[in-house]
């Protein structure tokens, strides 16, 4: 249901690579990424690194907001402060209400 969904569909093709895991066939990564519970998502860099991560379904408008959060953490931790500001700042505007809108303020 939340991926099927229009914007978040169109949100991550836009703004990830967007890879689905069978964790029965990657036992590494499970390992890697510590995965225990699916849906799990990790957003990772170009050396695998992990930049953000959350477990568990969310609804389409609060998967909208947690990628927008994820997008703030990318950018906080490539150390581009300006682009990390901007997407922390679409979450608190777009989403007041999300629980990622706390976290977005602080950032």
């Amino acid at each position: 249901m939340t991926y099927s969904d229009d914007c978040v569909a169109e949100a991550l093709n836009r703004h990830f690579i967007p890879v689905q895991v069978d964790y029965e066939k990657a036992p590494k990564l499970v390992d890697q990424y510590q995965a225990i519970w699916t849906p799990n998502l990790n957003v990772v860099d170009a050396r695998e690194r992990r930049m953000f991560h959350v477990e568990g379904w969310l609804a389409p408008a609060e998967f909208l907001a947690m990628l927008q959060t994820a997008r703030g953490q990318f950018s906080m931790r490539s150390k581009k402060f300006d682009e990390a500001e901007a997407h922390f700042q679409t979450v608190f505007d777009k989403y007041p209400f999300s629980p990622y809108a706390p976290q977005a303020l602080y950032y």
